[in-house]
């Protein structure tokens, strides 16, 4: 059926395959909603923040723990600031 739908594959041998097994650096931070604090709190995020009435934060849980907090963090952060958040999952 191969040679039919690939005439011009017909009469080669396909390699050998390997299985491949691939892991990924997993960085954690100890103290997440301390990080977002950090990052709200450093020399320039503010002026990058004025002026600004409201502002949409994009949010996917895909494998974060604990993104309730962290979201409640920046959203503290943003109303802190005099900004109106809204969440866009």
């Amino acid at each position: 059926m191969a040679d039919a739908m690939f005439p011009g594959l017909a009469g080669l041998t396909p390699p050998p395959l390997l299985r491949v097994r691939q892991t990924f650096p997993r960085p954690r931070l100890e103290d997440p909603v301390a990080a977002v604090s950090a990052e709200m709190a450093r020399p320039g995020v503010a002026a990058t923040l004025d002026g600004k009435r409201s502002m949409a934060i994009a949010v996917g849980s895909r494998g974060i723990a604990g993104i309730d907090r962290i979201v409640a963090a920046l959203v503290g952060s943003l109303r802190e600031k005099g900004i109106d958040p809204f969440i866009v999952p």
